[in-house]
């Protein structure tokens, strides 16, 4: 769990502007918690947030740090940004992240992928000053790795 130290140690930029506060760590310590009690058994499929290891066909590896995202996923299942700036999550595990290229997974899609393991990703959040410049504070949770060779991927 994150401290107040901790926190203003990642963070010195949001910091400077906002100050970290106790409601910030607790905010990041709960979302930490739920982000990480979702993933504590074995996994059956894909979560919203994971890590994905992109593979084109023809290329191999395109990315080792694509985003796997339910938001704005327009009725498919999922969708996969190969190359994310820092996603936000919320409270309800569902993250939203900028970046490129995007590709499209449906159901189908889900034995196609390949747990690989687990490790820290980075996410952030809006602090206590809210949706503001300089506002987000970033943190690590553990998640799922998976791997998908897709001829999406180029």
């Amino acid at each position: 769990m994150y401290t107040k130290d901790r926190l203003i140690a990642l963070n010195t930029s949001y910091h400077h502007d906002h100050r970290v506060t106790e409601a910030d760590v607790a905010k990041i310590n709960k979302l930490v918690s739920l982000i990480e009690a979702t993933r504590q058994s074995e996994p059956e499929y894909p979560l919203d947030g994971d890590r994905i290891i992109c593979v084109s066909p023809e290329k191999g590896v395109v990315s080792r740090h694509g985003h796997i995202q339910k938001r704005m996923s327009m009725g498919y299942w999922m969708t996969i940004c190969t190359d994310p700036y820092t996603p936000f999550i919320d409270e309800e595990i569902e993250s939203d992240a900028s970046g490129g290229y995007w590709i499209v997974v449906q159901d189908k899609d889900i034995p196609s992928f390949t747990f690989v393991g687990r490790e820290l990703k980075t996410f952030c959040a809006w602090g206590h000053m809210g949706m503001t410049g300089n506002g987000a504070i970033d943190f690590q949770a553990e998640v799922y790795v998976w791997e998908l060779t897709h001829p999406s991927f180029y």
